[in-house]
């Protein structure tokens, strides 16, 4: 019996990008696909949990989650019921060098949701009850994860591996959530997030 041969290599091509920039310095790049009404968008920035500072490691997570519960124009409760209203799915998380908001929805809520994308990282207001409520949730969840082995594994896998170096951090404490202020978060949000260092991408029928 002879051994079976190796298929051909398939030709792979890539969508083209389309790339622009903005008044404000935002990069854009999309994808035009046209084969579901559906748009995938992620606005991207080149802030991670490396960026907190040493004294609080909680800032940039809680600049990232704080985004959505409060504008100029719009409280927590009118952000959420606007994005069950447009059927948005909607996410977001910090990673260690870049954190994300990405949404999905319908073609047709297109330029509403971009409207609520810009509201929420143009003007957000950080609400000190809003704030409360998170350090009392997020509180919760850092006591159950310390009791994980496999967190506690980690922490000393990257403290080993990295030392004094802020990959060595992987996780803030209860203590920093005790001591962050309102204004701390602010700041922070101000002088890392701005639109001339992110990327917003779009794929979908744009």
């Amino acid at each position: 019996m002879k051994a079976p041969q190796p298929a051909t290599e398939k030709n792979i091509h890539y969508p083209a990008i389309q790339e622009s920039r903005l008044e404000n310095g935002l990069r854009v790049l999309a994808v035009q696909d046209d084969h579901l009404p559906r748009v995938f968008l992620s606005l991207v920035f080149p802030v991670g949990r490396a960026f907190n500072p040493d004294d609080n490691l909680s800032l940039v997570s809680l600049a990232m989650e704080l985004t959505k519960s409060g504008t100029a124009s719009r409280s927590a409760s009118e952000i959420s019921e606007l994005i069950d209203q447009l059927a948005i799915d909607y996410d977001s998380d910090v990673l260690m060098e870049h954190s994300f908001i990405g949404m999905t929805f319908l073609e047709k809520e297109l330029e509403a949701a971009l409207g609520l994308l810009a509201d929420t990282v143009l003007e957000p207001t950080f609400p000190q009850d809003e704030l409360e409520k998170v350090q009392v949730r997020w509180k919760s969840h850092l006591i159950a994860q310390r009791s994980q082995p496999e967190f506690l594994a980690n922490e000393c896998i990257f403290k080993t591996l990295y030392q004094n170096h802020p990959y060595s951090r992987i996780s803030m404490t209860p203590e920093n959530l005790e001591q962050v202020t309102r204004d701390s978060v602010e700041n922070l949000f101000q002088s890392h997030f701005s639109p001339s260092d992110a990327y917003l991408l779009f794929a979908g029928p744009v």
